[in-house]
Parts: C-alpha cells; sequence; structure tokens
C-alpha cells in the first residue's frame, strides 16, 4: 500500500503513459507538475486521500484517456480547459465526486459523478 504524497519530481518522468494508484493511502494536493507528463494516457488515483482543487495544468494532459479522482477530499470546480480535453474527445471517461445536493467537486464535464463518502 502506498502512502504519502505524489513526488512533485514525477512530472520529469517524461515517457510516463500509465499512472495507477487507487485505492491506497496517498495524501496531499496532485501536483501540477503532473500537466507536464504530454504522454499520460490513464490517472487512476480514486479512493486515497488527496484534496484541494485539479491543477489547471492537467489541461496540457492531451493524451489522457481516463482520469479517476473520486474518493478522495478534491474540492472546486474542475478548470474550463481541463473540460475542453472531455470536448475535444480527447478524455473518455472522467470521474469525481460531483454528484449529490452538496457535491465536493463541480464538474461540467464529468462522464461519471460519485458521491464523496
Amino acid at each position: 500500500m502506498l502512502s504519502g504524497s505524489i513526488p512533485s519530481d514525477l512530472g520529469n518522468m517524461e515517457n510516463l503513459q500509465d499512472f495507477v494508484a487507487y485505492d491506497n493511502r496517498i495524501t496531499g494536493t496532485l501536483p501540477t507538475e503532473m500537466g507536464e507528463l504530454s504522454k499520460l494516457k490513464n490517472l487512476h488515483l480514486d479512493k486515497n486521500k488527496i484534496i484541494g482543487p485539479i491543477p489547471s495544468e492537467y489541461k496540457e494532459l492531451t493524451k489522457l484517456e481516463t482520469l479517476y479522482i473520486h474518493d478522495n477530499e478534491i474540492n472546486g470546480t474542475v478548470p474550463e480547459d481541463v473540460c475542453n480535453l472531455v470536448d475535444e474527445f480527447v478524455l473518455e471517461v472522467f470521474t469525481s465526486d460531483c454528484a449529490g445536493s452538496n457535491p465536493e467537486v463541480t464538474c461540467a464535464c464529468c462522464t461519471n459523478c460519485g458521491e464523496q463518502r
């Protein structure tokens, strides 16, 4: 089981295509440096303890096909530029905690909305 925060150095792994670390004990925020992962296709960070908003730098993830961030403590509004990845049919699956009467995440482009547990 992984614990601790995601190192910002991860943004230096220029050939990284898949980062799958769901159902762990990852804490901290989503590093803005991950927006530099130009070849990233799948980012699965659901079921962790990640906090804060989705960085606008993630708009640069133009190869991203799946983004799972539900069941965390992520909050705020998904940046419009990140939503453009869905609108351009690049990002096919985007799940977050955007359902319920008082959602943690405001998301106009999520393909699946769950409620935070």
